[in-house]
């Protein structure tokens, strides 16, 4: 029962960052949140809020470099207003969803492309 309800632990910290949906910041309020709450149950569950933490960390910087670049080089081109925006978007998305999936199987995953500035 415990290694099954730290699997769906882990799972619902992957899920958190879609929390950046409902409201600006809940996509690292919510892991970090859950981190704080659950880290000390598992290291599991430690090394799965660090690393979703961080992920989610690395791509609000990656978001805001890319609206620079939209800003930058798209400003005179129609129809390609925030492509970088987008692609940061899409990767995101792509990433978490793994990283749900890598969970759900009951393995741990490290996301690539990311900074980790929480040990």
């Amino acid at each position: 029962v415990k290694a099954a309800n730290e699997k769906n632990w882990a799972i619902g910290m992957r899920l958190s960052g879609l929390a950046g949906f409902l409201f600006n910041g809940a996509n690292i309020i919510a892991p970090l949140g859950l981190w704080l709450w659950k880290r000390k149950e598992s290291r599991l569950l430690e090394s799965t809020g660090k690393e979703v933490l961080n992920f989610q960390l690395s791509f609000f910087a990656y978001g805001i470099a890319a609206s620079i670049l939209d800003s930058l080089i798209t400003t005179n081109v129609r129809d390609t207003d925030e492509i970088f925006l987008g692609i940061v978007g899409l990767t995101w998305l792509g990433f978490t969803a793994y990283g749900v999936y890598q969970a759900f199987k009951g393995r741990e995953f490290r996301y690539p492309f990311i900074f980790r500035p929480i040990k």
